[in-house]
């Protein structure tokens, strides 16, 4: 709400002054929530969501794996032509969600999981673009015979096995009765 009425007021005082004065300042953060789903039978049984999760933020020297989130990001956006660009590497992008039982806050310096569950990294097998907002959501999906345990962060990694972005959330257990779909939703705000 009040980042709408502050949208609001900077659109009025551009309009009547007829130009943006300087110290409004256009900002790229990326942001994201990860909703869980828990499913018996095809039927959801429980839906939550946990956000804002920290995408990572520490850079290495030449762009090369490991790196995080951010570093990706802005490498991403350089032409390929440059050194240190990501922009020709087709593996500099988010693939995969991996589930731990960590329960330390997540922060910028995060290089993984802090408890990883072992055989729980899932390629997401669904992307959803938000018509309205600059958002994307990935789409993993577990059956009732996978992570049947003790669950409370989640990594999301691109191909390269980057770290992207941790989220920790009240802790969980998923059993054999249920499936589980792990929606990662990235916003540029």
């Amino acid at each position: 709400m009040l980042q709408t009425l502050y949208s609001w007021f900077l659109s009025v005082l551009q309009f009547l002054l007829g130009f943006a004065p300087s110290w409004i300042a256009d900002s790229f953060r990326p942001q994201g929530y990860v909703t869980f789903i828990l499913r018996e039978k095809g039927v959801i049984i429980r839906q939550w969501s946990v956000g804002h999760n920290i995408v990572m933020s520490w850079q290495s020297e030449n762009g090369e794996a490991p790196t995080s989130g951010r570093d990706i990001i802005r490498r991403v956006l350089v032409p390929a032509s440059f050194a240190g660009s990501l922009a020709a590497d087709a593996e500099a992008v988010i693939y995969s969600c991996q589930l731990g039982s960590g329960t330390t806050a997540e922060t910028t310096a995060d290089t993984g999981l802090e408890t990883e569950i072992s055989g729980s990294e899932k390629p997401f097998t669904e992307v959803e673009f938000d018509p309205a907002h600059p958002y994307v959501t990935f789409i993993a999906r577990y059956d009732e015979s996978e992570v049947n345990q003790t669950i409370s962060e989640v990594l999301i990694l691109t191909a390269r096995g980057d770290a992207f972005a941790r989220k920790t959330c009240g802790a969980f257990t998923k059993n054999s009765s249920w499936a589980l779909e792990v929606r990662y939703q990235l916003r540029i705000a």
